[in-house]
């Protein structure tokens, strides 16, 4: 099976399509256009086969019918993740909270001057999620691959401005890893996902 990367499925004029809808009627107008969008790409064969690993193990007994609508189903949500990141950093429309306590640990070990690693998992829109630290008013960083075709803008990449979020490829130059620990050395936030394998699985765990 192909290995994933971070290409885009749809070019960057049917993205910009988008921008522009969230940009003229939010969330409403985006999602509408997404339930069509969605319908015509799960049609495609090579895009199942992206989700059908997961369909295959997660719904052995699912005929193709069904596998087609939980395919759908996977699609329109990941979709709505994308919207609702575009949309937050377009509009700047979300908040997010954190407790005083987790604010409190999170700025006394930033204090410290040795750096601080944000240990994330694919759950949800997790790199929208890195505004929760913008109380810190810190620079961060964070580990994301982006292939040569990846189109798609991140929600800091909406907004105008200096960005306060920038981005370390591993798949650069020594995995990026020469780039983590002068975040580190300066003392600042170093954001990645623990569940994402990229390059060699040699001394990873795979569960068939």
């Amino acid at each position: 099976m192909k290995r994933w990367d971070s290409s885009s499925v749809a070019s960057s004029f049917y993205h910009q399509i988008f921008y522009w809808a969230i940009k003229v009627g939010r969330r409403p107008l985006a999602y509408c256009m997404l339930a069509f969008v969605v319908f015509w790409y799960t049609l495609l064969p090579n895009v199942r086969r992206r989700s059908y690993p997961y369909i295959k193990r997660r719904f052995p007994g699912a005929g193709g019918i069904r596998r087609w609508l939980i395919a759908y189903r996977l699609n329109f949500c990941f979709g709505l993740n994308l919207v609702d990141r575009a949309a937050f950093g377009i509009h700047n429309d979300t908040v997010f909270t954190a407790t005083e306590e987790d604010k409190r640990k999170i700025k006394e070990l930033v204090a410290e001057g040795n750096g601080a690693i944000m240990l994330t998992a694919h759950v949800g829109s997790w790199q929208t999620a890195l505004a929760a630290l913008d109380f810190l008013d810190q620079p961060r960083s964070v580990v994301l691959h982006r292939a040569e075709h990846d189109v798609d803008h991140h929600y800091f990449e909406h907004r105008e401005g200096e960005c306060p979020i920038s981005i370390i490829d591993p798949m650069g130059p020594l995995g990026g890893s020469l780039e983590m620990l002068e975040v580190l050395r300066r003392g600042e936030i170093l954001c990645f996902s623990g569940d994402r394998v990229l390059g060699s699985e040699k001394k990873t765990v795979v569960s068939d």
